[in-house]
């Protein structure tokens, strides 16, 4: 029978994984068959969920070694230190793939949203998936071989020779920190230059700012880790606090990330919460049927063309125009061609 330290365990972790298994699914509805937009975003994002859901595994399996419970605590059982620190083990690598293909997958949906005319923000662009794809290498590396041999983390009989130290966790935390508000943090101006009504653009700010919920649970997770550290002494006790926001950083990372990729969902289903229908910077297309739009400025100088899809349109502004406005729109520019 779990104690109440373990049952808020699991239920904060289940409840997250359910709101993230169920806002991914809808993505891949959203993107996959009501605007045929699936991309390679779309897939490191899925494969970084499964690995979201190894992570809640996994805590699940280690609360029956002893973690939320007090390490002075009778019901301890020494024999349980070697599946216990298998488990850690693989926690850990789950934690540092997820984020990093999460995190990867948000910057690759960057390069399909925004303006790919502006050379400046590309090259943000590319630096971070440089940075971020890099820092999770070397890390896998270093969770994988931090022992060596490796089994020697959860085998003390095989002659440990580890990690003594904890910069290399400190700087992967310092790093996973800084690469959570970079990601999130580098489109806010883009989404400002989008010319706009004031009111969809503070609302699409909001949409990806909301990142900034991660950026601020991946500090609390480093409190948590050094408060770990100072207290080892009890530290399957105390380190029940770092299970529960490891698990919300990498569950509201995927969460955050995936909202702007339900606007098909959202405007079949609940167009009115959705702005009002705009026209902005370039188009995107989604099907295989476009109209060259010569003279069409609404909101926008740069305008090339619109492409129409069974319900909406969607915008590199992930602005939309319902198939009234489709087809209106269609029938002036071929009027202006007949012209």
């Amino acid at each position: 029978m779990y104690n109440s330290r373990q049952q808020t365990l699991l239920g904060v972790e289940n409840a997250l994984i359910f709101i993230t298994v169920a806002v991914v699914a809808i993505r891949i509805y959203s993107r996959g068959w009501l605007s045929r937009t699936f991309g390679t975003d779309d897939v490191l994002m899925v494969i970084a969920t499964a690995f979201a859901i190894a992570f809640t595994v996994i805590t699940s399996v280690h609360l029956n070694y002893g973690w939320g419970i007090s390490i002075y605590s009778p019901e301890q059982d020494p024999a349980w230190l070697g599946p216990s620190r298998k488990v850690l083990w693989s926690s850990q690598l789950c934690f540092v793939i997820c984020t990093t293909l999460s995190k990867i997958s948000i910057l690759t949906f960057y390069l399909r949203i925004f303006d790919t005319t502006n050379r400046k923000f590309r090259n943000l662009v590319y630096l971070g998936l440089s940075l971020v794809s890099s820092i999770g290498v070397a890390f896998i590396l270093v969770v994988i071989f931090q022992c060596r041999p490796v089994q020697a983390y959860w085998d003390p009989s095989l002659g440990r020779n580890c990690l003594r130290t904890t910069t290399p966790y400190l700087v992967n935390w310092a790093l996973n920190t800084f690469t959570d508000f970079y990601v999130f943090l580098l489109p806010i101006k883009s989404v400002w230059d989008l010319q706009l009504p004031r009111r969809q653009k503070i609302g699409l700010l909001i949409v990806f700012a909301g990142g900034l919920v991660v950026c601020i649970t991946g500090a609390v997770r480093i409190a948590c880790i050094v408060a770990v550290f100072a207290l080892q002494s009890d530290y399957t006790w105390i380190g029940t606090d770092l299970w529960i926001v490891t698990a919300a950083e990498l569950d509201l990372g995927i969460i955050c990330a995936s909202v702007p990729a339900l606007k098909a969902f959202l405007a079949r289903f609940f167009p009115r919460l959705l702005h009002r229908p705009i026209i902005s910077k370039s188009v995107q297309s989604i099907s295989s049927r476009s109209y060259p739009m010569n003279s069409m400025a609404v909101g926008s100088t740069h305008v090339r063309k619109w492409t129409e899809s069974e319900e909406f349109i969607i915008t590199i502004g992930m602005g939309s125009i319902g198939p009234e406005m489709a087809k209106e729109h269609r029938d002036q520019a071929q009027e202006r061609s007949m012209g």
